[in-house]
């Protein structure tokens, strides 16, 4: 299962969502404190940093990558991911 988290506004999700087709829900950090959890905030805590990261169906964090990783890096990093 797929989602993107960002401390945006609901309205403006569903935007981006609707404007680039994706097919996974986007969620709301309010407050930023999943962002804070993962490392993915500035130093100034003042905007996101774009991090992707992969979690199995056991809660284990199996990638971790900053910045756009292209999609075969991605599943390349899950593979085996949730045994």
């Amino acid at each position: 299962m797929v989602f993107g988290v960002n401390p945006g506004s609901m309205k403006s999700h569903q935007r981006f969502s609707e404007k680039n087709n994706f097919p996974f829900s986007l969620l709301v950090d309010d407050g930023g404190e999943v962002g804070q959890a993962y490392g993915a905030r500035t130093l100034q805590k003042i905007a996101p940093l774009r991090t992707v990261v992969g979690i199995d169906k056991r809660g284990v964090v199996v990638y971790y990558q900053r910045g756009m990783p292209s999609t075969d890096e991605i599943l390349a990093g899950m593979a085996g991911a949730g045994a």
